[in-house]
């Protein structure tokens, strides 16, 4: 008697535990917000949609579904919905219908656009011999990461497939940048096969005494180019900043024309303009004005300009109100004597003195701030340079 008098007590006080255990969880998971997880994860792990892919939502039949490009991210989602009991399909990028999961760009200049068609908005340009990151596939279009993690659709015929091996072969060859602006390659015979473009990334096989290189380009063939500076990839990883250098580049390029979204010698737009700048003096920049505003150290300028050295980065946008926020809309390389040079209509050079025959008003009121640039700007996009 007394034995299962001692057994009931417990007996409750097990199913009083188990009980309170039970609607702890139900009330964890009746108070969690699926919604605002996904919002707050979205929001600290890919806040630029620019560089990466978070298209996540919740279907009517209340399942989650969509992509991501980034695997850290899944995982959370995943732990979190399979302890809340929430259904769900997200695929990780690229999909399973991508074969190689990387591509040469095998073109002097690939048009990157907002859209898998030709009429939709130019949003980047990609450089021949750069490699990129293959996301997924529409008809004769693929969605693909640029070396600055930039994303955007491009058509097929504007790269090569690659295996993780083959990238890793070109990486490994003896690789080097184009410095002039444009120059013609040509079979033995003299035909021209294709052209190049500053900051094109070619395999070097040998040079003559003609000052003509022989070449392999990313798709294979080999031919020759004349009159050809190059800049090896191989100094350009170690090589430091030549603000000197830099300018001389910046004024070689005076007169291309503006083109929104360009980033090739071809046609600019101002943030295309000082990314390949800076590209060819060893610091990938990243694509944007808003996201080159990132890099670098602050320069002091609240007062005046005297703590500006040449080679620095002025930005210039939409001042911040009560109402909004700034919005970087515009970058500039400092000359010196208040002089910079930028991407506006052409690649030209404009002061912010208004005593200057080259004063741009518009630009010394929409001025925001400055910046000196330094190495490690952008972040690892896993298809390096």
């Amino acid at each position: 008697m007394s034995k299962t008098y001692i057994i009931y007590p417990l007996l409750l006080i097990s199913l009083i535990f188990s009980c309170t255990v039970d609607q702890e969880q139900e009330t964890s998971k009746s108070s969690f917000d699926a919604g605002v997880f996904i919002e707050e994860l979205r929001l600290s792990d890919c806040p630029d949609k620019r560089v990466c892919v978070f298209d996540v939502s919740k279907g009517d039949n209340g399942e989650w579904s969509g992509t991501l490009s980034d695997e850290e991210t899944l995982k959370s989602i995943q732990e979190m919905f399979n302890k809340q009991g929430i259904k769900y399909t997200i695929q990780l990028l690229p999909g399973k219908d991508i074969e190689q999961p990387f591509g040469l760009i095998s073109v002097s200049t690939a048009q990157l656009r907002g859209q898998p068609k030709h009429s939709s908005e130019l949003v980047s340009q990609g450089l021949l011999g750069q490699p990129i990151k293959i996301l997924k596939k529409q008809d004769d279009w693929f969605y693909v990461q640029l070396v600055d993690g930039y994303l955007g659709w491009m058509e097929s015929l504007s790269f090569i497939p690659i295996s993780a091996e083959g990238l890793e072969e070109w990486t490994n060859s003896d690789r080097a940048f184009l410095l002039n602006k444009n120059r013609d390659v040509y079979d033995e015979s003299g035909q021209v096969i294709t052209e190049l473009v500053a900051a094109n990334i070619v395999s070097i096989l040998g040079e003559s005494k003609s000052n003509t290189i022989q070449i392999r380009l990313p798709d294979g063939q080999e031919g020759f180019v004349k009159d050809a500076k190059y800049l090896k990839t191989s100094y350009w990883e170690n090589m430091e900043i030549d603000t000197e250098s830099l300018l001389d580049l910046a004024k070689d390029y005076m007169g291309i024309p503006y083109v929104w979204g360009g980033a090739t010698t071809k046609g600019f737009d101002c943030s295309g303009y000082t990314k390949t700048l800076f590209l060819l003096h060893g610091i990938e920049l990243p694509r944007d004005a808003s996201q080159q505003v990132r890099c670098g150290e602050a320069v002091n300028t609240d007062k005046n300009f005297d703590q500006l050295q040449k080679g620095d980065l002025l930005f210039f946008g939409r001042k911040a109100t009560e109402d909004q926020k700034e919005k970087v809309t515009h970058v500039a390389v400092y000359l010196g004597g208040l002089d910079f040079i930028h991407a506006s209509g052409e690649v030209r050079i404009q002061s912010l003195d208004p005593n200057s025959k080259r004063f741009a008003s518009n630009r010394l009121e929409t001025y925001l701030r400055a910046k000196r640039i330094t190495k490690d700007c952008i972040g690892n996009y896993q298809h390096q340079l």
